[in-house]
């Protein structure tokens, strides 16, 4: 039994068996796959194992163009988590067999095309994961090298009583305030507010430091996501009815059951930030999921750091709506280099530096 690598697959027939997987979540859908790589110029590649013509197990790899060869990275979904998965009800050896042929597959091909760093996650509220007690990284036993974290896991069967109690006193207190200050929050339609989401936005990464994604990438949320019932958006209004924020969700419906949800993204306002309507957003994102019938949510990853900067700011903000600390499984490939690639990664420096001198030279006369 092999592995075959396409790069272009049937949306339905990928599809099909995403569905038919406890182990993935929406970032291993077509559609996600396909949006991500147009917004960010990204390569898809598709192994698969078929057993009679139908596949069995997978792993999406994505790789960006316009890169160094030394700095490559493949990631199983460049945005979200996603990994190696199998089609359910395969017995155990089946399933080792499938995911160990996978790994030796993708080991392979970075190999042969010196893609120096391979990477993928198990999504934490995949149902495989979501049972997953044991605490072992299921990739290492392929042979990818552990680099797990944490995400916060909320239990929406909870009753909304013990939800509450088990948000911090800050937090609650926060909600309070802005339910006092006349903030208010709905969920809202995405293709209808991509342009004020998109102006918020760009507002908050400036604010934090960090470049703004393309606008394509939430448009692509709103047309790919949102009509399909992936994504919802909530927005906060202050008491004159503008918009000061929004929070955006994902989640996933496949196979007629209600895992879970995710915080995905969101944005404010800074004059408003004061007033806890990023607190209050993820409350009545938490709850309006629990309403909507969904197991858990997924408040997102943290990082247990003591430096203050983004990343580490938005850990503590999550950790305070309660839930539990759960491992992230991660893994990651490491390939060597070649000298040829060494030579041809100057190159590609070198040519990539001649063209800013000329671009500027240009422009100078």
């Amino acid at each position: 039994m092999d592995v075959e690598r396409i790069a272009t697959v049937e949306p339905s027939e990928w599809n099909a068996t995403v569905f038919a997987s406890e182990d993935t979540w929406i970032f291993h859908r077509w559609e996600w796959l396909s949006m991500t790589a147009k917004v960010w110029d990204l390569e898809n590649h598709f192994f698969v194992v078929r057993k009679q013509d139908r596949i069995v197990a997978g792993i999406p790899l994505q790789i960006p163009r316009g890169t160094p060869p030394s700095q490559r990275v493949a990631r199983a979904s460049a945005m979200g988590h996603s990994g190696p998965f199998v089609l359910e009800n395969v017995s155990e050896k089946k399933r080792r067999q499938y995911l160990d042929l996978l790994a030796t597959a993708v080991r392979r091909f970075a190999a042969e095309h010196q893609i120096p760093t391979v990477q993928c996650s198990l999504p934490p509220i995949a149902k495989s994961q979501l049972c997953n007690d044991a605490g072992v990284n299921s990739l290492q036993l392929s042979g990818w090298e552990d680099t797990s974290t944490i995400s916060v896991i909320i239990d929406l069967t909870l009753p909304y009583d013990d939800l509450w109690s088990g948000l911090s006193s800050s937090t609650r207190q926060a909600i309070t305030k802005a339910r006092s200050d006349g903030y208010t929050v709905e969920k809202t339609s995405w293709p209808e507010q991509v342009a004020a989401y998109y102006e918020i936005h760009q507002e908050t990464y400036t604010r934090t430091g960090v470049r703004p994604h393309p606008k394509t990438y939430f448009q692509g949320i709103a047309d790919g996501m949102a009509v399909n019932k992936l994504a919802s958006l909530w927005v906060c209004m202050d008491s004159d009815g503008r918009a000061v924020g929004f929070l955006n969700t994902a989640h996933d419906d496949h196979a007629g059951e209600n895992t879970g949800a995710l915080y995905w993204t969101g944005c404010s306002r800074s004059e408003h930030l004061a007033s806890g309507v990023n607190y209050l957003l993820m409350w009545n994102a938490i709850i309006g999921a629990q309403k909507e019938g969904y197991q858990s949510f997924d408040v997102g990853e943290i990082v247990l750091a003591l430096d203050q900067n983004k990343a580490n700011n938005l850990s503590i903000f999550k950790r305070k709506f309660g839930g539990e600390l759960r491992r992230l499984y991660r893994g990651q490939m490491i390939v060597p280099l070649s000298s040829k690639y060494r030579v041809l990664d100057f190159s590609w420096r070198c040519g990539r530096k001649a063209k800013r001198v000329l671009s500027s030279t240009i422009r100078m006369d």
